[in-house]
């Protein structure tokens, strides 16, 4: 599978400490105006440093989205649109976190992940142990504030994920 993701989402995998074991097991990139938006404040942002060493040394490539609809009214980031928008383009699964940049590729027909959906797909991979799942998503359900409804939802899916699994 292929995936572009957007700048948040991105970020967010780096908070974990999940972003490297993610972009050694798929093929992931990002578009022009993410990388622009990642690399803008690189200097302020430790999280930036990390993900522009990847742009770097080609661990993460950037493609850009020349845009032929601009009167399409939208209210997302350029990062956020353009995710999507090569992602309908180039067939590939849209990653982000942004409400409004879900609600779009769900209006588009594409089916979008978030950065809960990847922690899950990297456990049914056994990229990671349920273990180092349940203490990443912890730290990911504390950095989004995510409810305890959200929360126990994806911690029964990594067990069901899981059962039958020694860990």
């Amino acid at each position: 599978m292929k995936y572009v993701i957007d700048a948040c989402s991105l970020i967010y995998l780096t908070k974990i400490d999940l972003k490297e074991i993610f972009l050694d097991s798929f093929n992931v990139i990002i578009a022009e105006s993410v990388k622009e938006e990642l690399l803008r404040d690189v200097d302020k942002f430790p999280d930036a440093k990390i993900i522009k060493k990847n742009i770097d040394k080609k661990k993460l490539a950037s493609t850009k989205f020349e845009d032929s609809n601009k009167l399409e009214s939208i209210h997302l980031g350029q990062g956020e649109l353009d995710t999507v928008r090569i992602a309908l383009h180039q067939e590939l699964i849209p990653i982000t976190d942004d409400l409004q940049g879900i609600r779009y590729a769900k209006s588009k027909g594409l089916t979008p992940k978030t950065s809960e959906i990847i922690l899950l797909k990297l456990l049914e991979s056994e990229m990671i142990t349920l273990k180092e799942f349940t203490e990443k998503f912890q730290n990911l359900a504390s950095i989004k504030s995510l409810s305890i409804g959200i929360v126990n939802f994806f911690i029964e899916q990594a067990q069901f994920l899981n059962k039958g699994k020694n860990d």
